[in-house]
This record gives structure tokens, sequence and C-alpha cells, in this order.
């Protein structure tokens, strides 16, 4: 098994997201979800049927959990995983609003203690 290289501890979540520009696919807008998020980095799902070449910069509309808000973020594509007509990337935050950054973490930490907490009686 290969070497941790993540600095942070992703948290498991589910927030909706767009993806509104790729530098190398002119147009592509694309509904995405949020897998896991962290300080650094964060796992999307896309319906697409390609995949994306690592190096590549995109740009994303990520849903604010509990708000009808959306905060914008620049990522650059770490890995590209596509199966069964769908996309799986890895990207590192570029450029992200540090609030707005804190308010996803802070509700995948919850949701993530929850889980993680055993059911009271």
């Amino acid at each position: 098994m290969g070497t941790e290289k993540r600095k942070y501890l992703r948290f498991e979540c589910t927030l909706p997201a767009e993806v509104t520009r790729v530098e190398e696919q002119n147009g592509l807008e694309e509904k995405a979800r949020i897998d896991n998020f962290s300080r650094e980095g964060l796992r999307i799902v896309l319906n697409v049927g390609f995949n994306f070449a690592p190096g590549s910069v995109l740009e994303l509309q990520c849903s604010l959990p509990g708000k009808q808000a959306t905060a914008w973020a620049s990522a650059e594509v770490i890995w590209s995983r596509n199966e069964g007509g769908k996309c799986e990337l890895g990207l590192q935050i570029k450029d992200m609003a540090a609030e707005a950054r804190s308010e996803i973490l802070d509700s995948c930490y919850e949701q993530w203690q929850k889980k993680k907490s055993p059911p009271k009686d």
C-alpha cells in the first residue's frame, strides 16, 4: 500500500456542487457531488464519461451546508478515475474563501462526529 500524502483528515460528506469551468473543456458546466472534503482538497463525482488530465484547473460552485448560498473555488485535478459513465476527481483546492471553507469543514466534521459516536439509549 502507498504512503499517505495527505496532510489533513478528509471528512465524508454529500454536498451538491457544479463545475463551472475547466481550462481544457470550453463551455463545460456539469452538476457534481462532493463526497469528501478537507482543508486542502476534496473528491467530487461527475456524471460524465471522460477523464480529466492531472494538473487541469477547474472552477466549482459549492453549496454551503444549510444555506441557499454557494461558494466559488478553484481546484487542480490530482487524479481522475472513470467508472460506469461517472468520473471521480481528486482535487487540491487552489483558491476558496476561508469563511466558506470553514463552514463546509464545520458541517462535515459535525456529520462525522454523529456517525462516529455510538447511539445514546
